[in-house]
């Protein structure tokens, strides 16, 4: 595993786009969890002095995976990019040809979407820590953390479909466009069932 890891991180350390999107993701992330954050304390909160304890602890950990997942269409892409380049620098087919079995390939390929969605859920945590520790303190840091481990298998899931649209079309723009019309119509369908369910609670408690 080691070795496949190492590989990996030989061709991944070149691509100048992965570092462009993994920079952009980390600017990103904060940035949009500062601006909501200023937004509601220095014009909603004086307004209407609701929902104060979701940038502390436990409720950041909802709203930083919430928050957070609305970017892993980019983490998304970035995955696209990586196995497309296997086909076109043919570098699949060269390490088969340098020894490694075909098993040996794809469990690297599923060791980057695992590493990939590792750093990006160990990034979220800290920043949900970070704006929690802030606005809360951590006595109770650890309450509701389980988010957490839900948006690890979210992004397992969502890199998983971007890694199978690569592999399936083998061309990154087409690959590129497939990916982010699923995950739209993903989105939408994923509203719809949540506004569908919600009404019918409503009417079944009314």
């Amino acid at each position: 595993m080691k070795k496949l890891l190492s590989i990996e991180y030989a061709k991944l350390k070149k691509l100048n786009s992965l570092r462009m999107i993994f920079l952009a993701y980390a600017i990103m992330i904060p940035l949009v969890m500062f601006t909501l954050s200023s937004f509601y304390y220095n014009v909603i909160h004086p307004l209407m002095p609701i929902l104060d304890d979701i940038w502390g602890f436990p409720s950041i950990w909802n709203f930083a995976t919430y928050s957070a997942s609305f970017f892993n269409m980019l983490m998304g892409v970035t995955v696209v990019i990586v196995g497309c380049n296997e086909y076109s620098y043919r570098t699949m087919k060269q390490n088969v040809i340098d020894g490694l079995s075909k098993r040996e390939v794809i469990i690297s390929k599923f060791l980057v979407v695992f590493a990939l969605s590792t750093i990006v859920t160990l990034y979220t945590a800290i920043v949900a820590l970070v704006f929690g520790g802030i606005n809360s303190g951590f006595s109770n840091a650890l309450e509701d953390s389980y988010f957490i481990l839900i948006y690890y298998l979210q992004t397992l899931g969502y890199f998983s479909f971007a890694f199978f649209f690569a592999v399936l079309v083998k061309r990154t723009a087409l690959s590129i466009i497939f990916f982010i019309v699923s995950f739209i119509v993903e989105s939408i369908i994923g509203s719809i069932i949540t506004a569908t369910l919600s009404a019918k609670n409503y009417f079944f408690f009314c």
